[in-house]
């Protein structure tokens, strides 16, 4: 694999339970949801970094969540998978900055509440297709961008 060009690294990393309320914070829990859903993908995107600089589309997607948009956090709850989330949100944002003169477009996503669990809404097919579609469109110019599966502009 090394110097293949790779044109598009999806990063669908996630773990998002349990939610104990406040006052039972599960801190190794905490860790671990961290490890998975925001350091784990920015170890994806640094080993990634050369091959998706080599390609035509150089796409880096990321699914994230609406509950990792601070201005959106109108619940509570959730403080561990908000938090990696949100910070997902911050290293997508950063990378766009930092690769854009490699003219790789970082994304963040939000798959909607996909019906992976029970009370999910989305049907897994929509949301896949959606962010397939998304991910097609994208190019530089949507670089920093936090969207939903129907290309919806979402706050950080």
């Amino acid at each position: 694999m090394a110097g293949e060009a790779v044109d598009i690294l999806l990063n669908n990393a996630g773990i998002a339970r349990p939610h104990p309320p406040f006052g039972q914070t599960d801190y190794s829990n905490w860790r671990r949801i961290l490890e998975t859903n925001l350091i784990g993908p920015m170890k994806m995107a640094e080993s990634f970094v050369e091959h998706i600089a080599r390609s035509d589309q150089k796409i880096m997607a990321f699914v994230s969540s609406r509950m990792g948009s601070i201005e959106l956090n109108n619940s509570g709850a959730s403080y561990a998978y908000r938090s990696s989330k949100a910070g997902l949100n911050m290293i997508v944002k950063t990378l766009a900055i930092d690769l854009a003169p490699r003219r790789i477009c970082a994304l963040a996503l939000h798959p909607g509440w996909a019906a992976t669990e029970p009370g999910g809404r989305v049907p897994v097919a929509e949301s896949v297709a959606g962010m397939r579609g998304v991910i097609h469109r994208a190019g530089p110019h949507h670089t920093g961008s936090f969207l939903t599966y129907h290309d919806q502009p979402l706050p950080w």
